[in-house]
């Protein structure tokens, strides 16, 4: 069959969440007690049969022939082929909506692990900030456990399709960085005890960041970009994935980050110096020019004292130097 009749209302509902559902979308589907339900409702249930983990169960996608979920390698196509239809529909916030309270409970307390935010990264009395004792300051400001740069998920990343890489759901853009991951490392995972599907998240937070380095030259990274990316290998490496790979390359892009800052600090130190120099050098000139016009116009008023002074300026100077210290009225009487 390729459509599943409730009643002649024309209403639809998914028998789990009493949500209004659309007729045309897949859905989970039982004969026996006419229970119909959508399938991002009872996804991971779906995804266990299409494992294997619940053996000789008849499955059947709409318009498609029924298979006998075994674990006969003759099945594996057919298995794959309708996971892949199974999760046509399923976007991340299909994912997120589906978390148990308990996985939600634990999300929240990864990501909302507590922190104390040290001190500034200050400036010393030298010429330059950038010592060893300030990049210890700034390893204290990055490394995971001091410093929350959380990135909230968009309502972009929300409406991206799912696909199943080894095993974990995750939104297609990401799935070809996870399989390289699994490719060069195996499942970091593997001795996580979340669920699959906490751990599948896991990956996208994992994998977000990994794109996002990736992207990122290292003269371009900045400390925001660092404490983010420090804070989300903290957040996956406390839900138990073996990520000392990319937090050992982190460090040392740090160091790298560190480099390029003291490199620049102390390169804009030398050009603040020399344009200061210029500076003060074409002041010197000015007071240079200045003080050679003064010297000339003091020779010349000199030279006009002692060679020009008429007979009646020498009879004032000569009256000036006898009545010095002497009362105006004196004599008068």
């Amino acid at each position: 069959m390729d459509t599943v009749v409730e009643d002649d209302s024309g209403d639809y509902y998914c028998s789990l969440c009493q949500e209004e559902r659309d007729p045309r979308s897949q859905v989970y589907y039982c004969a026996d007690c006419k229970y119909i339900a959508d399938l991002t409702c009872v996804i991971f249930e779906v995804l266990n049969i299409l494992r294997g983990d619940c053996k000789d169960v008849h499955f059947r996608a709409l318009g498609e022939p029924e298979i006998m979920v075994q674990d006969s390698a003759a099945t594996s196509n057919a298995k794959a082929e309708v996971q892949i239809k199974a999760l046509d529909s399923l976007t991340l916030r299909g994912i997120m909506n589906t978390l148990s309270e308990e996985d939600e409970k634990r999300l929240k307390e990864f990501l909302a692990h507590p922190r104390e935010v040290p001190h500034e990264l200050g400036m010393s009395d030298e010429i330059s900030p950038y010592t060893e004792k300030n990049f210890n300051q700034l390893k204290e400001r990055l490394f995971p456990g001091n410093l929350v740069q959380e990135k909230r998920i968009t309502p972009y990343e929300l409406q991206q399709k799912v696909v199943i890489v080894e095993g974990y759901m995750i939104p297609w853009n990401l799935a070809p960085i996870l399989k390289d991951l699994f490719s060069k490392y195996g499942d970091i995972s593997n001795e996580s005890k979340l669920s699959s599907v906490l751990k599948g998240i896991g990956f996208f937070y994992l994998c977000r960041v990994i794109r996002s380095m990736l992207a990122t030259r290292v003269t371009y990274a900045t400390e925001d970009l660092l404490g983010h990316w420090f804070y989300v290998l903290n957040v996956v490496q406390r839900m138990g994935f073996k990520v000392d790979f990319a937090m050992d390359r982190l460090k040392r892009v740090t160091q790298a980050y560190f480099g390029f800052q003291a490199s620049r600090r102390d390169n804009d130190i030398l050009c603040f110096i020399d344009e200061r120099k210029k500076s003060l050098s074409r002041e010197l000139d000015e007071l240079k020019e200045k003080l050679e016009h003064f010297e000339k116009h003091y020779q010349q008023h000199d030279t006009y004292l002692r060679s020009t002074k008429s007979s009646f300026i020498k009879e004032c100077l000569k009256d000036a130097s006898k009545l010095d210290w002497k009362f105006v009225g004196e004599t008068l009487l």
